[in-house]
């Protein structure tokens, strides 16, 4: 995501010898609302992570929670989901695939926010 818009604003600000044709090329035919959905995604993507992160620190922190290491390994496969049936050509609506996504990541936030106050004493 960062490359596109550094090569976009080589591009645009006469430095573009610098970029290979084919990508420059091929930056013309992508809709702007793509690099704001690949944007938004990294926000989904790290909020997921996080939330996991925490699932996985209560684990850690006591043995008798070893559950939930199979929990966050799940959970993980979960997020995952809408991006592999995408890729798969299942789901053909990066929309889709990302709203997708973001449920999944508010769903995780909830569980996370659930174990920090079940676990955290």
């Amino acid at each position: 995501m960062i490359n596109n818009i550094i090569f976009s604003i080589m591009l645009n600000t006469g430095a573009g010898e610098a970029v290979p044709q084919f990508l420059a090329e091929s930056l013309g035919f992508v809709e702007p609302v793509i690099f704001l959905i690949s944007g938004v995604e990294r926000l989904i993507a790290i909020t997921a992570h996080i939330s996991l992160s925490i699932i996985v620190y209560y684990a850690v922190k006591d043995r008798a929670r070893i559950w939930l290491y199979p929990l966050a390994i799940f959970l993980h496969a979960l997020v995952n989901l809408p991006a592999g049936l995408f890729q798969s050509g299942i789901v053909t609506n990066v929309i889709v695939v990302e709203l997708a996504t973001l449920v999944t990541a508010l769903i995780l936030l909830a569980i996370a926010g659930i174990a920090h106050r079940k676990f955290k004493a």
